[in-house]
This record gives C-alpha cells, sequence and structure tokens, in this order.
C-alpha cells in the first residue's frame, strides 16, 4: 500500500520516471479525483529522451575518424562528378556504364556519409581538393578516346585509393559506426569488381 500510495503521489505531483531511453512526463488531463476530473483516467505521457548511456552515441570522434570522413566525402564528390562528365562526354559504351556505376555507388556512399556526420554533430564539406579540381578540369579539356582513357585511369587510381583508405579505417578507426561504414563499403566496391571490369587502358 505504502508503495503505491508513493507511486501515486510522484506521478500527480508531475515528477517524471526515467527508464532507459524514455521518460513519463505529466499528462494533460487531470489526475484522479482532482476537481472538476469527473473521474477520468490519468494516462501518464511518455516523451523520448537520448540515453546517454550509450557508448556509441556518447564517443567522440578521433582526428582519425574525423580525418577519413572528410577525405572519404571529397573522394566521392569527386568520383560523382567525374561520372557525370562521362555520362555526357563518352561514346563508348563500356566507359558509361563504368560512369553509372560510379555514380550510383559514391552517391551512396557521399550520402551514408552526410547521416554520419550529421548523427556526430560534425559538419561534413564535400568540397573538393585543388588536385581533384585540377583532374576535373583537364577532363573537360578532352573528346574521344583521349577522355575515356584519362577516366578510366581516374577511376582506377580512385578505387585504389578508396580501398585501400576504407580497409585503414575499418581495422583502425576509433569509433564503431565510423569502422561500420568502412566495412560496410569496402565489401560493396570489392563486389563491385570495378578493376575486372574496367576497360582496358591503351
Amino acid at each position: 500500500m505504502k508503495k503505491h500510495h508513493l507511486l501515486a503521489c510522484l506521478i500527480s505531483g508531475g515528477v517524471g520516471l526515467l527508464l532507459p531511453g524514455m521518460a513519463f512526463a505529466q499528462g494533460t488531463g487531470p489526475a484522479p479525483g482532482a476537481a472538476g476530473g469527473g473521474g477520468s483516467t490519468y494516462a501518464p505521457k511518455m516523451v523520448a529522451v537520448p540515453d546517454t548511456r550509450d557508448p556509441v552515441a556518447a564517443r567522440p570522434l578521433s582526428d582519425q575518424d574525423r580525418s577519413f570522413i572528410e577525405t572519404a566525402a571529397a573522394r566521392s564528390a569527386a568520383a560523382i562528378s567525374m561520372a557525370q562528365l562521362a555520362m555526357t562526354r563518352s561514346s563508348n559504351p563500356e566507359v558509361r556504364t563504368l560512369a553509372e556505376a560510379q555514380l550510383r555507388e559514391h552517391t551512396r556512399m557521399l550520402d551514408e556519409l552526410k547521416q554520419l556526420a550529421e548523427r556526430k554533430e560534425m559538419t561534413l564539406s564535400s568540397d573538393l581538393t585543388a588536385e581533384q579540381k585540377s583532374s576535373i578540369l583537364g577532363m573537360h579539356m578532352l573528346r574521344g578516346d583521349e577522355f575515356d582513357r584519362a577516366y578510366t585511369a581516374a577511376v582506377r587510381e580512385n578505387q585504389r585509393e578508396a580501398m585501400d583508405r576504407l580497409e585503414e579505417q575499418r581495422d583502425k578507426g576509433s569509433n564503431i559506426l565510423v569502422r561500420s561504414y568502412a566495412a560496410k563499403n569496402y565489401m560493396a566496391l570489392k563486389r563491385l569488381g570495378e578493376e575486372e571490369k574496367l576497360p582496358k587502358a591503351e
């Protein structure tokens, strides 16, 4: 009886009862027995609150994690720009198919990075590096087979660098969310089999 009486007092007094991941707040209706309540049933209102005990949500990103996210975002942004250019510039079916795969995969990867950065309250810029901008600008000047060779070579290099960084982050990253992203997308690029499907450079 004493326990039930204490619980009723806490609820009617508007004191929240905290449970992992949620809280009970005072409802909008009157408490049982309150004046003008008309005997209506009091239903506490449930409000979701962050569970600060979650080590994944609470742990900050290391400098290595942040560097990886920024570099990966710029690399995917560059791959997207080059793929869009290749789809309008190349008449080679193999190169266009390659560009479509690049566009699809790196758009997905960049979207996932943005979601990850937002979850970790990190401001993410997908600005290209000076080297990436120069490479894309150079391809804008090319046509025909010369463009196809340059684009194919760029994809080969981007693929190699992406796989190396993803593997390194998967094995040595500090944050479990970043490591999971790296592991997932390392396998995604591996399955894509870009190196085997790339048109042979002449």
